[in-house]
C-alpha cells in the first residue's frame, strides 16, 4: 500500500466540500482528503498536522484563497496550493500567473474537474 496522500480542503460551501472529498478519494485511492470552511480553520490544521496540499476555493468569507495561498506559503512552504474555483477574470488570471500556486483548476459541471483536480494535485507534490 503507497503512503496517503494527505490533502486539505477548503470550502465555505459543505455541499462543494462533501462531493469533491468523495470524487477526490475515488479518483487516487492514495488521497487521504480532510475538509474544513474556512482559512483560518486551515491555518490551524496546518499548524497542528501535517499535509502534503491544500485544495481551496477563491471566493471565501474573511479571506479569499490567494490571501490564504500566501499565509500558507510564508508558514508552510514545502505545502503546495491549488485553486479550486468558478472565478476567473483577467486581473485574477494575471494574479495566479504570478503567483507561486501549485495549480488552477477551474470548478464547472461535471465530473472531469475531479480528475483535473486529482492530477493536479499529484503534480503538486511528485
Amino acid at each position: 500500500m503507497a503512503t496517503p496522500v494527505r490533502v486539505l480542503l477548503v470550502d465555505e460551501d459543505d455541499d462543494v466540500l462533501a462531493v469533491t472529498h468523495e470524487f477526490l478519494e475515488h479518483e487516487n485511492e492514495d488521497f487521504d482528503v480532510e475538509t474544513v470552511t474556512s482559512a483560518a480553520d486551515a491555518l490551524d490544521r496546518l499548524a497542528d498536522e501535517p499535509f502534503d496540499a491544500v485544495v481551496t476555493d477563491y471566493r471565501m468569507p474573511q479571506t479569499d484563497g490567494m490571501a490564504l495561498a500566501s499565509q500558507i506559503d510564508e508558514r508552510r512552504p514545502e505545502v503546495p496550493v491549488v485553486l479550486f474555483t468558478a472565478h476567473q477574470d483577467g486581473a485574477f488570471e494575471r494574479e495566479v500567473a504570478e503567483s507561486d500556486l501549485a495549480g488552477l483548476v477551474a470548478k464547472r459541471t461535471g465530473t472531469e474537474q475531479y480528475s483535473e483536480l486529482a492530477a493536479t494535485i499529484r503534480e503538486s507534490i511528485d
